[in-house]
């Protein structure tokens, strides 16, 4: 048992499967998927724990009991929130983590619901972060709690440190053209593994 058991990653309905399990189910499957595929181990392993970090952002949580955004009101990206712990790794991979964490679930850009994080910053600019970020200075503290419990290195971010890795994203994402990625791949097929698994 885990204090942070209470964080889900799937609704009640779906499952109620905690973020902790979750994640590391996916870590594992990344990891096996990488050694098959000759691929970095270790950027499996930290890709696969901070795809879904975002989750514990309260307007992810609130969204997995049923709430429903209005028209007007932007929809919460939890691959987003997620990209604000990439001061947890080396620079040296960073590219490779964004790679795995901001497309699991929507195309970067000219998604076909306009909610990857390019079509978000063309509509709505600096407020995709303000939005993502609210409250961050109290669940990113639960969010490194799970990190720590499952091998990252006990550290500290600040909403300055996050709003730093959203924008090294964002500018990262804005070179890439239209493509492939194998990291993305795998993250996406342990994560429904994983998912399926449960």
């Amino acid at each position: 048992m885990s204090k942070y058991d209470y964080i889900l990653a799937k609704s009640k309905e779906n499952g109620g499967t905690s973020l902790l399990s979750h994640i590391q189910s996916v870590k594992y499957f990344s990891v096996e998927a990488a050694m098959h595929a000759g691929l970095d181990t270790d950027i499996a392993q930290k890709g696969a724990l901070l795809h879904d970090i975002g989750k514990v952002s309260p307007l992810f949580q609130r969204k997995l009991k049923g709430y429903r955004p209005n028209p007007l009101e932007m929809n919460f990206r939890h691959e987003i929130a997620s990209l604000f712990f990439l001061d947890m790794v080396d620079e040296s991979i960073r590219h490779h983590i964004i790679d795995m964490v901001v497309a699991h679930h929507k195309s970067i850009g000219k998604d076909g619901r306009e909610l990857g994080i390019l079509d978000l910053d063309y509509y709505y600019g600096d407020k995709v972060f303000e939005y993502h970020a609210t409250d961050f200075y109290s669940w990113s503290k639960d969010a490194i709690g799970v990190l720590i419990e499952c091998g990252f290195p006990k550290t500290s971010l600040t909403r300055t440190n996050a709003y730093n890795s959203y924008q090294y994203a964002l500018e990262y994402c804005k070179t890439k053209g239209k493509g492939w990625s194998e990291w993305k791949g795998l993250l996406i097929g342990a994560d429904h593994l994983a998912s399926a698994i449960g």
